[in-house]
């Protein structure tokens, strides 16, 4: 079985500046992993890299390959629906001037057509609030009638969980989604993207600069300082041994480390 996801001497550039230097690494299907790095140390780069999303003037080298298949890095974004991504700011990620229902419902059908060349017969209605049920969302009906601003941030964050189902993603690509979110919400999100893994065995790659976050749901980690990847590791092992110094200063700014080793098991 291929990998879900694949980079191989990926580098991102702006100008004469490098970025993102020589990374090399693998995301098998099912498997939960973190990239793991402080702000600027190119996590978000690479995946914007992976969705085919950076910015013009951003120059990208390197391979990409997902399921088996190598993707130019500039067309990842006609991926037919097997990547879906979740990101930060959720907010921007959603049409404001569309409905939360009518958005789901659109992608629903959308989905339905790729997949089975016709509209889906069933009540998209229905199914649609099930699925928002399913991710945490106590009023469906109430929440489809409503509009992206008229939710809280972790009501929109299970909103994206739910269009990413919708799209039957094998890989996941969830950039920093818990950062502003109270830890309330956070454990709830990180519930809801655990649940999506196992229920549907895909992949997910989870950005994110806080360790004791990626602990409760990654399964290995990758460490980036500066652009360039310094440790790969299981969870635990890094937690419990950290070879590098930066992974070691990330390990201890975690408070407690006993429980990090908690969140893990």
């Amino acid at each position: 079985m291929h990998p879900a996801l694949t980079a191989q001497s990926l580098s991102i550039t702006a100008g004469t500046t490098g970025l993102v230097h020589d990374l090399s690494f693998h995301v098998d299907p099912g498997e939960r992993v973190a990239l793991l790095g402080a702000s600027g140390s190119g996590k978000s780069l690479t995946a914007a890299a992976i969705l085919g999303s950076l910015a013009p003037g951003i120059a990208v080298a390197g391979e990409i390959t997902l399921f088996g298949t190598a993707r130019p890095t500039r067309t990842v974004r006609g991926r037919g629906g097997s990547v879906a991504a979740v990101y930060q700011d959720s907010l921007s990620a959603l049409n404001p001037l569309v409905s939360v229902g009518g958005q789901l419902i659109a992608t629903l059908r959308a989905q339905s057509r790729r997949v089975a060349g016709r509209t889906a017969t069933r009540d998209a209605r229905g199914t649609v609030a099930d699925l928002l049920e399913s991710v945490g969302i106590d009023d469906p009906q109430r929440t489809m009638r409503g509009y992206p601003a008229e939710l809280s941030g972790g009501q929109r964050q299970r909103v994206c969980i739910a269009l990413a189902l919708l799209c039957q993603a094998r890989l996941l690509i969830a950039d920093e989604p818990t950062t502003a979110l109270d830890v309330v919400t956070q454990a709830r999100v990180i519930e809801v993207l655990r649940d999506y893994g196992q229920v549907s065995g895909a992949a997910i790659l989870f950005i994110t600069h806080d360790l004791a976050v990626a602990a409760s749901l990654c399964d290995r980690a990758l460490v980036l300082e500066n652009g360039r990847l310094v440790e790969s590791a299981s969870m635990a092992d890094l937690i419990g041994r950290p070879q590098h110094p930066y992974s070691r200063a990330l390990v201890a700014a975690a408070t407690p480390a006993r429980d990090l080793v908690g969140a893990t098991q």
